[in-house]
């Protein structure tokens, strides 16, 4: 049509449907114009223009049952605009006013997928907003006109899905989207348009929040009005219809109407809606719909909103197109080239490609779905179908993508189709694997089937222009069948399934490499090399999974694969950042990692991991808002790279975990451990029945309640850990000892300290033992070891643990001054304790001042060296001084919630100095507290209660 269409209506539902629409109110406006122009005419004047505020209007562009839109010059701007008067409104002035605000907070929207409204008013009793003139057409008069590809009709819909999200972020909800209410431009973009149904987002409670009016206006008014009903009946939502509350779960409704409209050629029938999560619509007739975006617009369409997607942006990110062509539809009588398959004819050739993803199907089809829900059960069964299938299209659509390079764009080599089609077939001996542990319901996989689909390589890894570097000769055709039962065995092996057991996978793996040497395939030795190499790692055998991932680096560099030297640069940047702790050897790691991990895609899983990566070194560095920063951009990769990402994506939550942890932040902490916990238990209706995470998630779950305060719940969390850890990577793995240390932090914050110095004692046992007596994580396990000795009033010996505690870390090349400070200072309080004094203050001193210099002096971590030093200098009479420190040990204890035990320390020792400093009642009221809090530790606490109380017998004031 080449003009604006805002606000021209078009329903071609039934004709009940049609008996419920308003009918459009005569023109004056129309009226108005012509009497203008035939006065001119007849009196030969120069025709002067109708205007409505500054606007001249010059034609009617169209009018629908809304009201009419013209053609008008704004005079202070000088530029052409669409004009829209609404019809008036049957409900008075209260309602117009309403219209009136509702469209002056449109003004305020920018978004490039929105077309934008300059202004709003009144005229004449009618409310008219001022948009900009787009020439173009509506989306339906463009698939009308066009005929656009589905791929192409997707994403116009999800331009305007985006627009209308930022309606909804706005507060505003739009009421009626409809093929006719999209505009494609002349310019290609895509616009939401005609707002004249728009409403401000209502509560449950019927209350409207009024678009920057800062209150809630009460209202009545309903959604339907005597005779008519307000909106599209084609495209409502069922509350819409029924007079219900409207909100942004009826927009998205309207939106996947229309978008399966689109695609399928039809709108579903109603009384096929679904009314249960997880139903999907039957398709029409001969359409066809990919799978992924078959189940969302199912789910946008449900009939209770509630079971919609929550906001436009969570389904927008379900329908997403991948990378690569769209996944067409269709019956074609030959044959193209298939995976696996030999090629047909050229001269037969169609659609040469049209199969190419048939090979996945022996692998995963209806069968198999089945066998997985089976095996696993509803909840778990579900969703892992649902990621199963997102990886089944991807896979199709890198295998099709492969296939057309080759015979239909002719942009690549033969010899390319071959190495990707050896690369995909791999990744379907994965597949392979996975789906016979779950369809067997494999004890193992209860609560690590996330883990397992994120261990599946990506398709999209396989199309990397990288890729086709390489030198490896194509598998003997007799040796196929081997290398398929190898690389599934592999697998298996990789995951622990069916035997999780750390020690008896080793030696599996060992097994697997005899066999993949004797085939002769390098880049298949590299991968099991690999599987060697982060099966060390779990182990905590630095030298043996440095060795292994530096065999896959020489491997993979031997025959060009790209995939197999990101994988090396992984394990490596794993080693160097998780067991050695050597900083700057991983950064020129990581370096290396990001290069070639780029490479393999740049919105890839391999490089979401990099990023990760980089994130936790930046953490051990202390550098926290960078960290932020990089992991926060991994999760955004990850987010867009769907279900079979989900896992992942809770790993990168737990990494990012850590940061806030860091930050202090620990509800924000607490916040993202549900979210990744949310994501691995996979829907499973009873949590406490599965094992949610594996051994490394629950280990970073628990430090972090242990840091919110939550000893019990930590507790539990760390003995689960330590359980699965012991499984998962033998029982002298550094995680493990890890694990011990956090145990005896909670027992002691618990009271227990000889449960807590047993596990302290086994932490350094095998850190020393198994990994060396200079390791660097033996420096928690001599500091938990120091504390507890100090708990229990053995000071000399708390100074021998403090002081070998400060001599690992100062050994340490990347040692922060602020860990040194930590260490400086639980060595100064010791000696405060053991009566030397002036070897406290100086260590005291320092500690304060590099921790003040580093994090500022409102950090959590300066309330315990503030405390001790105020302890020295109280000791060596220097009271005022003394006071003043203890005091400011105090606030940072109550604020931050540092450690019940030292802010009872920090109140009983400020009691003492308050006494000296002459306040008797204000030194009793400290004392009181302290003795108060000490009794709330425990029963092993209770001797420092009385201690106190009898202290306050013999100062009470008689």
């Amino acid at each position: 049509m080449g003009e604006h269409e805002a606000g021209i209506a078009r329903d071609d539902e039934v004709s009940r449907d049609l008996a419920l629409a308003s009918a459009p109110l005569i023109s004056t406006l129309g009226h108005a114009v012509a009497r203008q122009r035939l006065r001119a005419t007849l009196l030969g004047e120069v025709a002067e223009p109708v205007r409505v505020d500054r606007f001249a209007l010059r034609r009617e562009l169209g009018r629908g049952g809304m009201g009419t839109v013209w053609l008008a010059h704004d005079a202070h701007l000088d530029r052409e605009v669409a004009l829209k008067f609404l019809r008036r409104s049957t409900d008075g002035e209260e309602a117009e006013l309403r219209l009136l605000a509702e469209a002056k907070s449109l003004a305020k929207l920018s978004h490039p997928n929105v077309v934008p409204v300059y202004d709003a008013g009144r005229h004449e009793g009618r409310v008219w907003v001022a948009m900009e003139f787009v020439p173009g057409r509506t989306l339906r008069a463009w698939v009308e006109a066009e005929q656009p590809s589905p791929r192409q009709r997707l994403e116009a819909w999800i331009d305007a899905g985006r627009g209308l999200a930022a309606v909804h972020a706005a507060g505003l909800v739009h009421c009626d989207i409809k093929p006719d209410n999209v505009l494609r431009g002349d310019d290609g973009r895509v616009r939401i348009i005609d707002f004249g149904l728009v409403r401000g987002t209502e509560s449950s409670h019927g209350e409207r929040t009024l678009p920057g009016s800062g209150f809630a206006a009460t209202t009545s008014e309903p959604r339907t009005e005597t005779g008519h009903f307000v909106g599209t009946p084609a495209y409502a939502a069922p509350e819409q219809r029924a007079g219900g509350v409207v909100d942004a779960r009826s927009d998205q409704f309207s939106w996947c109407m229309s978008v399966w409209e689109a695609l399928g050629g039809a709108r579903p029938s109603r009384k096929s809606l679904p009314e249960r999560r997880g139903v999907v619509l039957p398709l029409p007739a001969g359409a066809r719909m990919p799978g992924r975006v078959r189940r969302g617009l199912s789910r946008g369409l449900s009939r209770d909103p509630s079971l919609r997607f929550d906001s436009m942006d969570e389904l927008l990110a379900a329908l997403a197109p991948r990378r690569g062509r769209w996944v067409l539809g269709g019956t074609a009588a030959a044959l193209g080239v298939t995976l696996g398959l030999l090629a047909a004819p050229r001269d037969a050739v169609m659609e040469p490609c049209v199969e190419a993803g048939r090979a996945i199907e022996a692998r995963w089809g209806e069968d198999r779905r089945r066998a997985v829900m089976q095996g696993l059960g509803e909840a778990r069964g579900t969703t892992a179908v649902e990621a199963l299938d997102d990886y089944e299209e991807r896979w199709r659509e890198a295998a099709r993508r492969s296939c057309e390079e080759v015979e239909v764009e002719q942009v690549r080599s033969p010899r390319s189709l071959d190495v990707r089609r050896a690369c995909l077939e791999a990744q379907l001996d994965q597949l392979a694997a996975l789906v016979d542990a779950l369809e067997h319901g494999d004890p193992s996989a209860s609560g690590s089937v996330g883990a397992w689909i994120a261990a599946l390589d990506e398709p999209e890894s396989c199309l990397a222009p990288a890729l086709l570097d390489g030198n490896e000769p194509p598998e003997s055709p007799g040796h196929r069948r081997a290398l398929s039962q190898l690389r599934q065995e592999l697998f298996a092996v990789r995951l622990g399934m069916r035997d999780p057991s750390l020690e008896t996978r080793r030696d599996r793996a060992q097994q697997l490499r005899d066999r993949a040497r004797a085939i002769g395939q390098r880049s298949t030795e590299g991968q099991v090399a690999e599987v060697e190499g982060e099966l060390a790692y779990l182990a905590g055998d630095a030298a043996a999974a440095r060795s292994r991932f530096g065999e896959v680096l020489d491997l993979g560099t031997d025959v060009g694969d790209a995939s197999l030297i990101a994988a090396a640069w992984n394990g490596l940047g794993r080693v160097a950042l998780g067991l050695d702790v050597d900083l700057e050897h991983a950064a020129w790691i990581l370096d290396r990692q990001e290069r070639t991990a780029g490479a393999l895609g740049e919105a890839s899983r391999a490089l979401a991991r990099a990023l990760v990566q980089r994130g936790r070194w930046h953490l051990l560095r202390d550098e926290r808002v960078a960290a932020e920063s990089v992991i926060r951009r991994a999760l955004a990769m990850l987010q867009a790279a769907g279900p079979s990402a989900r896992w992942t994506r809770a790993s990168a939550l737990r990494n990012l975990a850590n940061v806030m942890v860091a930050e202090g932040r620990v509800d924000e902490a607490l916040a993202l451990h549900d979210q990744a916990r949310a994501l691995e238990l996979q829907g499973a209706l009873d949590p406490t029945m599965v094992r949610a995470a594996r051994g490394d998630a629950l280990l970073a779950e628990g430090i972090t309640q242990l840091g919110a305060g939550q000893l019990d719940h930590a507790a539990t969390t760390i003995e689960q850990a330590l359980d699965a850890l012991q499984l998962e990577r033998g029982p002298r793995s550094v995680d493990v000892a890890t694990a011990h240390v956090t145990l005896a932090a909670i027992l002691d914050a618990k009271g227990d300290v000889a449960r807590a110095r047993a596990h302290a004692r086994t932490a350094d046992e095998i850190l020393r033992e198994s990994h060396g007596v200079a390791h660097p994580d033996r420096v928690h396990a001599l500091s938990a070891l120091g504390t507890l000795e100090f708990r229990e009033e053995r000071f000399s010996a708390a100074v021998v643990a403090y002081a070998r505690a400060l001599e690992l870390a100062a050994l340490q090349a990347d040692a922060l001054p602020s860990t040194l400070a930590i260490h400086r200072a639980n060595l100064g309080e010791a000696l405060l304790r053991d009566g030397d004094l002036p070897r406290a203050k100086g260590l005291l001193e320092r500690a304060v001042l590099d921790l003040e210099s580093a994090l500022g002096p409102d950090d959590p971590q300066l309330a315990i060296p503030n405390k001790a030093l105020g302890e020295v200098l109280l000791a060596r009479g220097e009271v005022p001084a003394a006071r003043e420190r203890l005091q400011r040990a105090l606030v940072v204890l109550e604020r931050h919630g540092v450690s019940a035990v030292e802010q009872a320390e920090t109140r009983w020792a400020l009691a003492r100095a308050l006494l000296a400093d002459g306040e008797r009642e204000a030194a009793l009221a400290s004392a009181t507290a302290a003795a108060t809090e000490f009794s709330a530790l425990g029963s092993s606490w209770a001797g420092r209660a009385a201690s106190i109380r009898a202290w306050m017998e013999t100062n009470r004031e008689e």
